[in-house]
Order: structure tokens, then C-alpha cells, then sequence
């Protein structure tokens, strides 16, 4: 039953980022700025062919590749730790982790480039708020987060 809730949620997370950028992709103008929330977060349209921060934006079938092996590896390892008994911060880490990944995947392997929606007004480092994210990178960097606190408590225990 744990297994089919962890499943389900990473689908929840890839859909909750397809939904969002769908909406993004017919409401929002390429480069259009909305400042929501009190203006503490600005939606645009931008669209990146490579990896976080446009890393192989030249190459992006090379990106395509690579995001896809990394995606059925992620797969694989996600299948063999639903079998093991506790490890319910990994189980979570990896469930993030396939959430947000497979969104970018999806983009990449169907549409060529990824659909990026997010930014954060920074008036002290003007450089910063042109970075753009969406949902699934978000999913992604909490995903990393509790993998390596679960690394570390594992560490801890291993002393």
C-alpha cells in the first residue's frame, strides 16, 4: 500500500507541473512578467533547451539523452527501494525527485526544451532574478535536499 501511495504522488507532482506549465503555455506571453504574491514572485514564459542554467543549451538531444537515462536509472532504483523496509526519507527524496524530473523529461523528449514559469524579484542582484524555474525544478531541489539529509542521518548511524 506504501508503495502505491509513493507511486501515486510522484504522479501527482508530474501533473501538478504539466498542469501549471500548460496553463503558463496559453496565458502567458514568451517573455510577458506578472509580479504575484505582493510582487515576491514573478511569472514568465521562457524556454531552456539545456539543463539548470541552460548547461548544453547547444546540444539538446544530448540533454534529451541524458535526462531520459537518468530518468529510467532513477526509475530502477526508486522500484528497488520501495521493496526495502523503512527508509521512508529516501522513499520521499526519490519520490520528488521523479516528480519534477519526469515534468523536464516529458519536455524535452516531446517538445524539445522545457517550459520554465518562476523567478523571485531581486533588486541587489538583478542577474538572479532572470533565473527562471518551474514546479518539477523545485520538486528536484527538495528531492536533493532530503537525500542528502537521509545520507547524513544514515552516516550518523553507521558511527
Amino acid at each position: 500500500m506504501a508503495a502505491l501511495i509513493l507511486t501515486g504522488t510522484v504522479v501527482i507532482l508530474f501533473l501538478a507541473d504539466m498542469l501549471t506549465k500548460s496553463y503558463v503555455e496559453k496565458h502567458v506571453k514568451e517573455n510577458e512578467e506578472r509580479r504575484i504574491l505582493k510582487d515576491k514572485v514573478i511569472v514568465r514564459k521562457v524556454y531552456n533547451e539545456g539543463m539548470a542554467l541552460s548547461v548544453l543549451g547547444k546540444h539538446p538531444k544530448l540533454v534529451a539523452k541524458i535526462s531520459l537515462a537518468t530518468g529510467v536509472a532513477s526509475s530502477i532504483y526508486f522500484g528497488w527501494l520501495l521493496e526495502k523496509k523503512g527508509r521512508l526519507i529516501e522513499k520521499f527524496a526519490m519520490v520528488f525527485i521523479l516528480g519534477g524530473g519526469f515534468s523536464n523529461i516529458y519536455d524535452r523528449l516531446f517538445k524539445k526544451k522545457v517550459t520554465d514559469y518562476i523567478s523571485f524579484p531581486c533588486k541587489r542582484w538583478k542577474k538572479f532574478e532572470r533565473l527562471t524555474f518551474n514546479l518539477g525544478d523545485f520538486f528536484l531541489f527538495a528531492g536533493a535536499i532530503l537525500a542528502i539529509f537521509a545520507s547524513v542521518i544514515k552516516c550518523g548511524k553507521n558511527k
